[in-house]
């Protein structure tokens, strides 16, 4: 299971960077995920904390409350996971409405780019209608069945949404010719990512992520993009290393948005949505969010479905500080 996880997050890093973001299938596989979805329930996941004890929602709520920042990784069409984070979202909400500070709980996505942020404002203040918004925001092919509710969820009780990902156009450009390359970026440009010069990725999760490439190499996996074959320019460093850095990228502006959001304002409790690989093994945007702000306290919630559900698989210990396996939908 472990194997087929890496081949699906290597393929969608590759795909994304070079050629955008993947597609859903049409309307009618639209269709059908909104009546999975629907389907959903408590019952479709089973939550552990970090050592394999299987523990319950309540009590994650509970130590995550008063957390500064809780990343929830996700795979992007795990629909259970969406609603695992959905009502995460709902219970942060309600226990600081309760206290009088509901504005406290902040919505960080990788979904959306940052120089949408002012789209997001917009929809989320009733000044543009929602078919704008999405044409606008680019919002992903998935949104409806997998976002849109938490967004409405969000817009309905006035929980702010950041828009934290650096514009996919800028992480291509580094995937194409190395970071060196976003200095030809303007002022304006410059300040949709992380301050350049970014953080390199830590010695760990470079390990992590050739292992990861290696292994996925070792596979036929359909769709995976033949490098060798690539019209790209010629480079000065391997592709992988571009890869690397364009990872890099979009964890570290992440996490400068979180950093931003802290800064400015400091009682805020954000849950960060992003893919699993950004924030397991606390590595990825944790990393980067400490090196900006050295004081943070950090949750990593790892959502991965499993064929084996509900069993807990050890090949996942220390993935997070909690692990949710999912019921795999089919």
């Amino acid at each position: 299971m472990k194997s087929l996880h890496i081949a699906r997050f290597i393929v969608i890093i590759l795909c994304s960077l070079l050629f955008g973001c993947f597609t859903t299938g049409g309307k009618k596989n639209i269709m059908k995920f909104h009546k999975k979805i629907n389907k959903v329930t408590k019952d479709d996941f089973k939550i552990y904390n970090s050592k394999g004890s299987i523990t319950n929602f309540n009590d994650m709520v509970n130590a995550i409350k008063e957390t500064e920042v809780v990343f929830i990784g996700e795979q992007h069409d795990d629909l259970a996971a969406h609603f695992v984070q959905l009502e995460v979202l709902k219970a942060m909400f309600n226990y600081y409405d309760k206290t009088g500070n509901n504005d406290n709980v902040v919505l960080s996505m990788e979904m959306f780019e940052k120089d949408v942020q002012i789209i997001i404002d917009e929809y989320l203040g009733d000044i543009i209608k929602e078919r704008h918004f999405m044409q606008c925001a680019r919002t992903w092919p998935n949104y409806h069945f997998s976002y849109r509710p938490l967004i409405e969820f969000a817009r309905e009780n006035h929980i702010k949404v950041i828009a934290a990902n650096a514009p996919r156009r800028y992480v291509n450009r580094v995937a194409s010719y190395g970071k060196e390359s976003l200095k030809d970026l303007s002022p304006e440009a410059k300040s949709w990512i992380a301050p350049i010069p970014y953080k390199k990725a830590s010695f760990e999760y470079k390990k992590k992520f050739e292992k990861f490439q290696k292994q996925v190499e070792s596979h036929k996996v359909t769709g995976h993009p033949k490098i060798k074959n690539s019209k790209m320019p010629k480079r000065n460093m391997p592709l992988l290393d571009h890869l690397l850095e364009a990872q890099s990228l979009w964890d570290a502006s992440m996490a400068f948005s979180i950093a931003q959001e802290l800064k400015a304002n400091p009682n805020s409790h954000v849950i960060n949505l992003n893919g699993n690989f950004h924030s397991e093994l606390k590595m990825g945007i944790p990393e980067h969010l400490l090196y900006y702000r050295p004081e943070t306290s950090i949750i990593v919630i790892t959502i991965i479905p499993s064929k084996n559900f509900p069993e807990y698989d050890t090949n996942y210990e220390g993935y997070g500080d909690y692990i949710i396996f999912t019921r795999k939908q089919t």
